[in-house]
């Protein structure tokens, strides 16, 4: 089944090789093939992620990272999603920025160098990075958005072909072809 999306002349359709494999450009129209027990939800809503019931390949944004990382906030949440994750096989993938970003916010914080150490192994022991270089930061640039470090996040997403983006600045996010969802919504989609 294949089903058609007409995003809005203020959304800019981003080039063919920047797509999931799934997802092909027609004019200002995105064509994405599905599964035929796949239904054909709204593209870009939490809705549209329990139409797969296979393991997915789920992009993590920094702050989730952090949120179990520092025991914050969005602690529940954050540490529920990477679970239901593990539990269902999903692939995990993050930037390879945001190895240093993490790093530099557990520098402030006030864990010793070895706790540092030890919390980006483990991050790095559940995720893959994504395989980006400069045609990548181009395309992040080339978005145009005001801030450049999530830019830089959605073209990491879409160079590992990532189903879905999990972040807790979703309006961060305005314009992605990807779905973004928070850790919460996710674990709403895919109880």
């Amino acid at each position: 089944m294949t089903f058609t999306a007409t995003l809005p002349a203020n959304v800019p359709l981003p080039e063919e090789q920047w797509l999931p494999a799934r997802v092909r450009r027609h004019g200002s129209s995105l064509e994405v093939s599905a599964d035929a027990a796949d239904a054909a939800p709204e593209l870009g809503s939490a809705e549209s992620l329990k139409a797969s019931a296979l393991t997915m390949r789920v992009f993590v944004d920094t702050n989730v990272w952090l949120d179990v990382l520092l025991n914050r906030s969005g602690f529940a949440e954050a540490s529920g999603f990477l679970m239901r994750c593990a539990m269902r096989g999903d692939e995990l993938w993050t930037a390879w920025h945001t190895i240093a970003n993490v790093d530099y916010i557990l520098a402030r914080s006030k864990l010793t160098p070895a706790q540092r150490e030890q919390h980006l192994r483990d991050l790095l022991q559940h995720s893959r990075v994504s395989p980006t270089d400069e045609t990548d930061a181009l395309h992040a640039l080339n978005l145009g958005w005001k801030d450049f470090e999530d830019a830089l996040q959605v073209a990491a997403a879409l160079r590992c072909q990532a189903d879905v983006i999990v972040t807790g600045n979703t309006k961060h996010f305005t314009g992605s072809t990807i779905p973004v969802v928070t850790a919460a919504e996710f674990l709403a989609a895919y109880p």
